[in-house]
């Protein structure tokens, strides 16, 4: 249908305007807004919806996703927790409301959403929004034990995102080529994947294929052109490219569809970098630490540009916070050695540069 868009509407009008009972109809013209991006319509067709089949899950998700595209997240968890608390068993809402939690920056809130379902039922939909909340966590051995239960089981949809989680997972242990054959896997199963052809991208970029990355980046922004993620990675392959211009307006692109996302707060950020303006960009990441203090890409830039001010002491314990979430980060390591080093403790120096 997406690929069809301009056909679609036409029809969907003429289904509604014929069916007795057009609920279903009414469902496919909201959703075709909001890919659309045309918000007031799909706004418009929430109390229709609401009308037409009262009390279904497909309501109260389609409900949800107008309220967190007006950036209202918080309405959105209120309205899927009470969907929930009266439909135990709707395994997408379940998954929905926890999604909604993380956006929220309420992690531990949304694992333990998906926890109490998985009580009820091992369902594939559970398992992968777990993985995928504990990715966002950066703990990689749960979302990895997570995955394994799920192996090959759902809908065709969800084993392209469980694919791109496993490639998640294997790109932060350095595994470029294994994640690459997971994503490959998951795209194997559902080629319009978004999320999968996100993290293609992704892969592709690391395999040192920028072109390629932003090929993968515009499909996935011809099927779902209102996620600002899929911008925001845009920009930060043209970022790490020094292709400025491109990524200030894909940056841009991204702003002007989630004004909210930390992501694009996070590589604007990253270009204040580039233009030396060091104040800009500590502002930019307190400001995404403040609506989510365990976002841990913003922490470890916060400690890279603290210390460029000068403020050693403050530098090392913001890198101390992110070794603490993630042993293994390079760059909190290299933070701390510098300043060790400008400290003049050069065994300490010496022991966080090796």
């Amino acid at each position: 249908r997406l690929a069809e868009r301009k056909e679609l509407e036409p029809l969907v009008a003429r289904c509604v305007a014929s069916l007795p009972e057009p609920g279903a109809a009414l469902l496919d013209l909201g959703w075709h807004a909001l890919a659309t991006e045309r918000l007031p319509a799909a706004l418009a067709m929430v109390p229709k919806v609401r009308r037409a089949v009262p009390d279904r899950e497909e309501t109260a998700l389609f409900e949800a996703a107008v309220l967190r595209a007006q950036g209202n997240v918080e309405a959105a968890v209120r309205l899927l927790a009470s969907f929930v608390a009266t439909h135990p068993d709707a395994l997408e809402a379940r998954r929905a409301w926890a999604h909604a939690l993380a956006a929220a920056g309420r992690r531990p809130d949304a694992i333990g959403v998906l926890d109490e379902g998985l009580k009820r039922l091992r369902a594939a939909p559970l398992l992968v929004g777990r993985a995928a909340v504990f990715v966002d966590m950066h703990d990689l051995s749960a979302a990895k034990a997570a995955l394994d239960e799920v192996k090959t089981s759902g809908r065709p949809a969800l084993r392209g995102e469980a694919g791109a989680l496993r490639a998640a997972v294997l790109l932060a242990g350095r595994d470029v080529a294994g994640a690459l054959a997971a994503v490959d896997e998951g795209l194997k199963a559902s080629p319009g994947s978004v999320v999968a052809l996100r993290a293609k991208a992704r892969c592709l970029e690391l395999s040192g294929k920028p072109a390629d990355a932003i090929a993968r980046l515009d499909e996935a922004i011809a099927r779902r052109p209102g996620w600002a993620a899929l911008y925001a990675d845009r920009g930060a392959v043209h970022l790490r490219a020094r292709q400025r211009k491109e990524a200030r307006k894909a940056l841009g692109e991204a702003k002007k569809r989630d004004a909210t996302d930390p992501a694009v707060a996070l590589l604007l950020g990253a270009l204040a970098e580039e233009d030396a303006d060091w104040s800009v960009a500590e502002k930019l990441y307190r400001g995404i630490l403040r609506a989510d203090p365990d976002h841990l890409d913003a922490r470890r830039m916060l400690a890279g540009v603290v210390l460029l001010l000068g403020r050693l002491d403050q530098a090392d314990q913001e890198a101390a916070t992110v070794l603490d979430r993630d042993p293994k980060d390079p760059v909190a390591w290299f933070v701390r050695g510098r300043v060790a080093y400008r400290q003049e403790r050069w065994d300490d120096a010496l022991a966080h540069f090796d």
